[in-house]
């Protein structure tokens, strides 16, 4: 694999999307920019990126994206952001554990949530289609191992009015959210908190074809607890 360069990184991984020539850092030290080139994060943004397109690819999705906790507990931030554009997401950068929305009632109670289409949606989650309004479908896993919860994957995928999600969608992106947070876990086995403070990540779904990357090593964006 050639290395990736400027704000791209491997796997067709894009730090600000596309459509933003040379947005500025904001919001927290990049992860892999922060002491230049840092192999460790590498691998946890193609880890990131690869699960999530993992998940839309399991469940017949169109786009999702994937929430890591940040160094303010009552803040997840939005780590990767694949088949949408990124800043026009720019509100839902930062998504606080106590909203009314699908992401937050997972990372707060563990429990999954699975919305067949928009009238489901429309009763449970009625702000999260003021946000989204075009209509569909979606699934949210936790990221978690043991007691620890990393963040959230979610899915969106077309609509099936009427129909719940089927329990092999469910069993599938379960999965795949199983094995990020056991990854995750190993990755952090010297450093205790592994977490998100920059901007999401971009990916182009139909670009990113690298294989997954073997479990096991720490990365650069994880903090110490105090």
């Amino acid at each position: 694999m050639r290395r990736p360069h400027g704000r791209e990184h491997a796997g067709r991984v894009t730090r600000y999307g596309d459509d933003v020539p040379e947005a500025p850092a904001e919001d927290g030290p990049d992860p892999v920019h922060t002491h230049g080139r840092d192999p460790q994060a590498d691998e946890l943004v193609m880890v990131l990126a690869q699960a999530e397109v993992s998940a839309i690819e399991a469940v017949g999705g169109f786009a999702g994206g994937l929430y890591l906790r940040s160094a303010a507990p009552e803040l997840l931030r939005l780590a990767v952001i694949a088949g949408l554009p990124s800043k026009l997401f720019r509100h839902w950068w930062g998504m606080h554990v106590n909203r009314p929305f699908p992401h937050s009632d997972v990372y707060r109670t563990g429990q999954p949530v699975y919305l067949g289409d928009t009238e489901e949606a429309m009763r449970r989650y009625p702000q999260l289609m003021a946000g989204l309004p075009f209509p569909f479908g979606s699934l949210y896993v936790p990221i978690s191992h043991d007691r620890e919860c990393f963040g959230v994957l979610a899915v969106l995928r077309p609509a099936t009015p009427g129909q719940p999600v089927a329990e092999a969608d469910r069993r599938r992106i379960h999965e795949v959210g199983d094995r990020l947070g056991a990854t995750l876990a190993a990755m952090a086995a010297d450093r205790p908190r592994i977490e998100w403070d920059a901007e999401p990540l971009a990916v182009t779904l139909q670009s990113l074809t690298a294989p997954p990357l073997r479990i096991g090593a720490s990365t650069g964006t994880s903090r110490r607890a105090p």
